[in-house]
């Protein structure tokens, strides 16, 4: 009987612990967030570092698993496997922030249009403004990280998917 040879560094307890409750953490705090309908600007930048805090870990798990993957060593198929399952979840990370980011936005924009409604009159946004402040997304460093992990760990699963003998183990 074979055993997979243990790899500590990629998919250890201590790794896969972290990542776990970091991800618990995120998700309970986002919780709390929501609980009473009204995110304060404070909130959200909590939320904001949270997740850049825990894409820079995923960055680095899978900057490991990458090069660990080109040393004599290798790197085998469950550790890829592990790999891309834990990113999955280092990503949801991502969507809860852009949740609670397009749910303060939209609170704020609500808000606004009640009170130009009670001023005087309802007036209708041009398309051009709702643009500029769907923009505003872009500009979040955290949409920038998730999105570059979400390609990295794509090329990662293509190149394991399609080239599974690389991965020896």
């Amino acid at each position: 009987m074979t055993c997979i040879a243990s790899n500590p560094d990629i998919t250890g307890i201590g790794v896969r612990a972290a990542i776990y409750a970091q991800n618990l953490f995120s998700l309970l705090f986002a919780v709390r967030v929501f609980w009473d309908g009204r995110i304060t600007r404070n909130e959200l930048d909590a939320i904001d570092q949270q997740s850049s805090t825990i894409m820079i870990t995923a960055f680095a798990l899978l900057f490991s698993t990458i090069i660990q993957a080109y040393s004599p060593q290798g790197l085998s198929n469950v550790h890829v496997t592990v790999i891309l399952n834990l990113s999955w979840m280092t990503s949801t990370n991502i969507f809860i922030y852009l949740l609670v980011y397009t749910h303060r936005r939209i609170t704020a924009i609500k808000k606004q249009e009640a009170d130009e409604k009670i001023a005087g009159g309802e007036k209708r946004r041009p398309f051009w403004l709702m643009l500029d402040e769907a923009k505003g997304i872009l500009c979040q460093l955290t949409f920038w990280l998730g999105s570059c992990h979400l390609t990295l760990m794509a090329a990662l699963g293509i190149w394991f998917w399609a080239d599974p003998t690389f991965f020896k183990g």
